[in-house]
């Protein structure tokens, strides 16, 4: 089991604390993850690197993960991630950084990024 960093390799690392997890994850998970971050690049990461097999990655995000959300809330989280990248495009554009999106979710950030 490596503990090393995803990004740069680096070993040394902070606990920064447990995951969050649902309901749904708690039926199978089974080892003690941590969110540490790297001490070289800063990355955040878990350890011991998640192994879920198909079967629970498809509970974990059936088909009611993202339901549960009313058009209120799915509206003021579209402005609120517009507001959020309008502010960091003028950082990474000018600084010519690349964004990627770890964990995307339904891949709203992307989505509004490519705007």
């Amino acid at each position: 089991m490596s503990t090393k960093c995803p990004i740069c390799n680096y070993e040394k690392y902070d606990i920064i604390g447990n995951p969050k997890t649902n309901q749904i994850a708690k039926q199978f998970i089974n080892l003690d993850y941590k969110v540490v971050q790297c001490l070289n690049c800063n990355v955040y990461y878990v350890i011991p690197t998640i192994s879920f097999n198909s079967d629970q990655w498809a509970k974990l995000y059936n088909s009611e993960y993202f339901s549960s959300q009313s058009n209120w809330l799915i509206k003021q989280r579209a402005k609120e991630l517009s507001e959020r990248f309008n502010k960091a495009e003028q950082f990474l554009y000018n600084n010519n950084i690349s964004l990627l999106d770890i964990g995307a979710g339904e891949g709203k950030t992307l989505i509004e990024g490519l705007k």
